[in-house]
């Protein structure tokens, strides 16, 4: 019951965002004045009996569409959409200490080692074999950091 509505909630968020994508899409489109391929077609309209008497069906220049409002002004700077990000550039990274040796490598592995199989701080923890689970917790934790 919960999952439906987990799954029905992310999907109208996804939803949601996926209509402001077109909508900030084609207002940008508007904007640079590309228009849509349907309104870019020439529209003809046969009259039919309500051509003006003056012009015959055979003289009736078809109808067209007025071209789109060219701006005489410069374009400006495009304001994006609050979603969009701008990708940031890329700054230059200090050089990486050099790689381990080998020795080093076995040294730490020999660390992390100990600290994994430590044993329980507490009396009756160390009676039954428990691990101290801080330490392995601090294990684990350095992986994940310097992955």
């Amino acid at each position: 019951m919960h999952l439906r509505v987990l799954i029905s909630v992310e999907h109208k968020a996804d939803l949601i965002h996926k209509a402001n994508v077109k909508k900030a899409y084609a207002k940008v489109k508007k904007q640079e004045g590309i228009e849509e391929p349907h309104t870019m077609q020439e529209t003809t309209q046969d009259l039919g009996r309500f051509v003006p008497q003056h012009e015959t069906p055979d003289s009736a220049a078809p109808t067209q569409a007025p071209p789109p409002k060219a701006s005489a002004e410069k374009p400006t700077k495009k304001k994006l959409p609050y979603f969009y990000r701008v990708p940031k550039e890329t700054e230059k990274r200090e050089p990486q200490a050099p790689p381990r040796t080998r020795d080093e490598a076995v040294e730490q592995r020999r660390e992390r080692h100990a600290l994994w199989n430590k044993k329980s701080p507490s009396h009756l923890g160390r009676q039954r074999g428990q691990p101290d689970l801080g330490a392995r917790m601090a294990v684990m934790l350095d992986k994940i950091k310097h992955t």
